[in-house]
């Protein structure tokens, strides 16, 4: 209903250009979700922040109460709640979330670190039930088989205290079987790794595919949607919200990522497009005077 209504809009005022964010479900196809469905607005997709640089892998190790030798997993981590790489190493005994998907209250877990299934409700939700539960930080792995992505904030976002991270379906299934005889986590372990460059035309893993139930290919265009950089408040109206730290809860910008960042950069084009056409310039670049 929300993506007739947006294409009757567009329809009846055509001096108009909507852009909708085509959601953060993927990498999976038919991951589209209304109104970013609709034929008259273009929906927008996230691609990878390109850079070359020195970066921080933030990793986690697995201690086993088995003779089987410790590994070492590299984790996401999530745009909401502390950030992962800034925090001490927190050495925790994991524990499988109960419900399985943490969408609702869950079973205490107090001092431990929450391993958690995609899935049913929003990251946030998940980490913050797990939060509740006593959890000091959260886990959560893919329910399908794909690239990890981060995890963006939704509704509770901004009552999330605690750190948490990302990891693939494969990882996570092999913590949820170890953890019946016993496993240890630190988290984070941060490796700086040098010279690694990220791609900017690569789709961002969590960006929704299509096609549309109707066959409709979408999303219609791709901006930079992963690390941007965003004004942030701090729900204070007294502060000022002038901290000057990137990415800190007093900070007055914030890092964060997926399309509803992506669909900002590609609205400003867009809007500079329109206007390049509207006022008649010609190829070369000059306004046409006629």
């Amino acid at each position: 209903m929300m993506a007739m209504e947006v294409d009757e809009f567009m329809h009846a005022h055509d001096d108009f250009l909507v852009l909708v964010a085509a959601g953060n479900d993927g990498p999976m196809s038919w991951s589209v979700g209304s109104p970013a469905t609709a034929k008259n607005i273009l929906s927008v997709g996230a691609t990878e922040n390109g850079g070359s640089a020195s970066q921080t892998s933030v990793e986690m190790k697995i201690s086993y109460s088995s003779s089987a030798a410790d590994a070492q997993y590299e984790v996401t981590p999530a745009s909401f709640g502390p950030p992962l790489q800034n925090i001490s190493p927190l050495t925790k005994i994991m524990a499988v979330a109960s419900p399985q998907d943490g969408c609702s209250a869950m079973q205490s877990m107090p001092g431990k670190i929450a391993l958690i299934k995609r899935g049913t409700c929003n990251f946030d939700t998940k980490v913050l039930n797990a939060q509740n539960a006593g959890a000091l930080a959260a886990v959560v792995f893919n329910n399908v088989d794909g690239a990890n992505f981060v995890m963006g904030g939704a509704d509770v976002a901004s009552s999330v205290t605690i750190p948490s991270a990302f990891i693939s379906w494969t990882q996570g299934t092999a913590l949820q079987t170890a953890t019946e005889s016993g496993i240890t986590v630190t988290i984070p372990v941060l490796t700086t790794l040098e010279g690694l460059s990220t791609a900017h035309h690569v789709i961002a893993g969590f960006s929704s595919r299509g096609p549309t139930d109707e066959l409709r290919l979408k999303p219609d265009v791709l901006c930079p949607g992963v690390n941007i950089h965003s004004a942030h408040g701090d729900g204070n109206t007294g502060s000022n919200n002038c901290g000057i730290g990137v990415g800190t809860s007093d900070g007055a910008v914030a890092t964060m990522s997926g399309t509803s960042m992506a669909t900002p950069l590609c609205a400003g084009a867009a809007a500079m497009v329109r206007e390049y056409f509207f006022k008649g310039f010609s190829s070369a670049g000059v306004a046409d005077a006629s």
